[in-house]
């Protein structure tokens, strides 16, 4: 997730379809002038700041769906390794 981000403008700079593994970003910010171009370098969703839980937990299932689409195993994968991650932390 980007919390911020500043846009370069000029002639040029959009993009007309997503390239191929192109990462999925979710923008964090303060600033709605920004929400149309995120979404013109495909963003994958943009929250406007102050958001609250509900839309917090929205944005991570779109994330966790995407990331699903392009390889269904991989929530599985993710989730084994943030278990270990835990684990680890919580035995140091």
């Amino acid at each position: 997730m980007c919390t911020e981000w500043r846009p370069r403008a000029g002639p040029g700079s959009r993009t007309k379809s997503a390239p191929k593994n192109v990462p999925s970003s979710v923008f964090v910010t303060a600033y709605d002038r920004y929400a149309v171009r995120a979404f013109e370098v495909h963003a994958l969703d943009y929250l406007l700041k102050p958001f609250d839980r509900e839309r917090f937990e929205e944005s991570l299932n779109r994330v966790q769906q995407r990331l699903v689409d392009r390889d269904p195993a991989i929530w599985d994968r993710l989730t084994a390794l943030l278990r270990e991650a835990r684990r680890i932390t919580c035995s140091a």
